[in-house]
């Protein structure tokens, strides 16, 4: 009922209905590839509002999703970020560096676990993630943090394999 309400509003950017629809898909794969043995919790960047929410420190970050994986009793976590056409290469290079940044800056190990996230990028095409994985390459060595988890890939395959699979990632 919310997503055919936003869909309808006609004051919305077709981009942001996009995204909208697609962070949708990816809960919906969360819940399908979910059973016994692993399980996928979704959080929002609207769930972030909350000050009981563990996650409550990422609100200045604001990934569009944030999601857990547990699976035998290991949990794993994942920053979601969606870049879409409109954005600048400029404006996509300074979201990065604010996500190296907070991976390096201590906050996710004293609030949630040693275990750092792995930042998952989807951008518009190859041509945009070529680019920028060779920024974040050079970003992560300029700041001595190879070992960071980041992996891209384009808005086509995400759509086409889901963000589950693992081989839909191009690690940097």
């Amino acid at each position: 009922e919310t997503i055919q309400k936003l869909y309808r509003d006609n004051t919305r950017e077709e981009s942001f209905i996009n995204r909208c629809v697609l962070l949708t898909d990816i809960a919906l794969e969360m819940h399908r590839k979910s059973n016994k043995e692993k399980s996928y919790s979704p959080i929002t960047n609207t769930d972030l509002d909350y000050q009981d929410s563990p996650f409550h420190f990422l609100k200045d970050l604001s990934p569009q999703l944030v999601f857990v994986k547990q699976q035998k009793g290991r949990k794993s976590y994942f920053l979601l970020e969606i870049f879409d056409s409109a954005l600048k290469g400029r404006t996509i290079k300074r979201r990065i560096r604010e996500y190296v940044d907070f991976l390096l800056s201590g906050d996710w190990e004293n609030k949630i676990s040693n275990n750092l996230p792995a930042l998952l990028c989807i951008f518009p095409d190859l041509h945009t993630l070529i680019s920028l994985k060779r920024f974040t390459r050079t970003l992560l060595e300029e700041n001595d943090a190879e070992n960071l988890d980041i992996s891209f890939t384009t808005l086509e395959e995400a759509k086409r394999s889901g963000v589950i699979e693992t081989e839909v990632w191009e690690k940097v």
